[in-house]
This record gives C-alpha cells, structure tokens and sequence, in this order.
C-alpha cells in the first residue's frame, strides 16, 4: 500500500538488508529507538496529548550527549535560555488540542472502501 503512496509523492524507498552490518544503518535505527525505550520507561505510560513534549525533551538529551566540552555545554544551555520561549502557559497546557483530532472530527467523511485518496 505505501509503494503506491511513494510512487505518487516521488519518494525513492531505499531497502536495507537486515543481515547485513556493513552499512550500520540498521544499527543506528535500532540504538536510537532502544535509548527512546529507555528513556519512555521511566514515565508509564504517555498521552499522545503530550508525545510531543517527551519526543522535544528526547531529542534536547539526545543532542546534549553529542556536545564532549563543559564550557560547551554550558554554552549552548545560555544560548538556549537566551533564545528560548514559551508555546505555552500552566494555564494553556490544559488545553493542549489533541493530536489527529480533526481525523476524528471528521470520521463520518471518510470514503467506505478506506482509500483515502491513495489509489
């Protein structure tokens, strides 16, 4: 079903012999999604009102681990603070929309045979 999905976008797909380790691609897909496993352990469970969230503070961690220098961590943690800002308020937070809200919104809309434009 995505061939068809690709072939419409132009999006090459590219395969990845899972035997194979000579690339480390698999590899590197495989650490990344146990560090995220790890690192989600730890919570039981998330809403995916607030994956987001967990996903932008996963990948701050992710990012910081890459930086050897403490004067470069510090840093980067001043530029941060200098540039950062606020999406939201305490009060905002809990009216955070839900993700795919209009996809349900609008369920009754959607075609019977569940082609959904991919043809």
């Amino acid at each position: 079903m995505y061939k068809k999905a690709f072939i419409k976008r132009n999006i090459i797909h590219n395969r990845y012999d899972s035997k194979n380790r000579s690339k480390g691609v698999i590899n590197n897909v495989n650490s990344l999604h146990s560090r995220f496993r790890y690192f989600m352990h730890n919570f039981h469970g998330v809403s995916t009102r607030r994956l987001v969230n967990y996903l932008n503070w996963f990948m701050w961690i992710e990012t910081f681990k890459k930086i050897d220098s403490h004067s470069e961590k510090i840093n980067l943690l001043y530029k941060q603070s200098l540039n950062g800002y606020y999406q939201t308020t305490i009060r905002g937070y809990s009216k955070t929309p839900y993700p795919f809200f209009d996809y349900y919104k609008n369920y009754n809309n959607i075609p019977k045979n569940n082609q959904c434009g991919l043809t």
